[in-house]
């Protein structure tokens, strides 16, 4: 399923099959994709924030709020590509973090992968992995991994261990102290 607070937690949902989608619209609950942008409508939406005593309201004048997520219809369920602020272009093409991650947290001997997007003279930005594994992940393993499951120009350029000092600060790893630490620990790589 797909869901966010501001939509009354779940917005789409189905029964677990094999297909990756995030399911169907539910009841008083509606989804429209403008350039595959996800923007939320319907009866469950929040009237807006509140803070310190006033209302910001979420949706626009038309009654949409901008998830700020990314998605497409296959058929009638929705797929989530990813966050819009967890794009990068590369060489031209668009890459989307999440995408990645959920081919390289398929691989048996990974726990989790988070990509972080690293400075290319040649092609912009290209992505890097930053790996929970049971064991030492190469290049080689991930290209191999990945020959069947992703475009070329998706495929990481270097496999990192994820520190283990970032591991536990959260119920998630955040991306952005992800960033921070590859910037400090290894000089060769510029995030973006």
């Amino acid at each position: 399923g797909y869901g966010m607070t501001e939509g009354a937690s779940t917005i789409t949902a189905k029964r677990v099959d094999n297909h990756p989608s995030a399911g169907h619209v539910l009841a008083g609950r509606t989804i429209k994709l403008h350039d595959k942008r996800i923007y939320i409508g319907g009866d469950t939406l929040a009237s807006g924030y509140y803070y310190h005593g006033q209302l910001t309201p979420l949706k626009d004048a038309q009654g949409w709020f901008d998830s700020k997520d990314l998605g497409y219809w296959q058929e009638n369920e929705l797929v989530i590509i990813g966050r819009a602020d967890n794009q990068f272009i590369s060489g031209g093409e668009n890459i989307h973090c999440e995408e990645i991650e959920a081919i390289l947290n398929r691989h048996p001997a990974i726990q989790q992968a988070i990509i972080v997007p690293v400075a290319d003279e040649i092609f912009g930005a290209r992505p890097l992995a930053m790996i929970q594994s049971t064991l030492p992940f190469s290049v080689a393993q991930g290209n191999e991994w990945c020959a069947t499951r992703l475009e070329k120009f998706k495929w990481p350029i270097d496999y990192l261990p994820m520190p283990e000092s970032l591991m536990h600060q959260g119920i998630k790893v955040s991306r952005q102290a992800l960033k921070d630490w590859l910037t400090e620990h290894y000089l060769q790589y510029r995030t973006l």
